[in-house]
């Protein structure tokens, strides 16, 4: 996702395209600050960027550097929304993925 995959409408919604894979996929969102374990020397902001999914979870983020206001800079994540291998769900990182990731570094 970049900068130009993003709009934010009056409201502070935002429209995003849901699934990488189709451009078609475009929804409604609102861009909401974790409260992070970070405080200080905190190196990045993180946001929630959707509305609660499947499982009253959120799907999309993204991790903008604190010395930054660029969405360029800002990395994003996009979790799996609903079952795998299921028709309707959208294939992403899992929990278990992240951790893995932790684990290694």
């Amino acid at each position: 996702m970049s900068k130009e995959d993003l709009s934010i409408n009056q409201d502070g919604e935002i429209l995003y395209q849901e699934n990488r894979l189709d451009p078609n996929s475009l929804v409604k969102g609102i861009k909401k600050e974790l409260d992070t374990i970070q405080k200080e020397y905190k190196l990045s902001t993180i946001y929630s960027l959707d509305y609660n999914g499947p499982g009253n979870a959120h799907h999309v983020y993204q991790i903008q550097p604190t010395n930054s206001h660029s969405m360029k800079n800002s990395q994003f994540i996009y979790m799996q929304k609903g079952p795998r291998n299921e028709e309707g769900s959208i294939t992403g990182v899992t929990n278990e993925d992240l951790l893995e990731i932790v684990r290694d570094r």
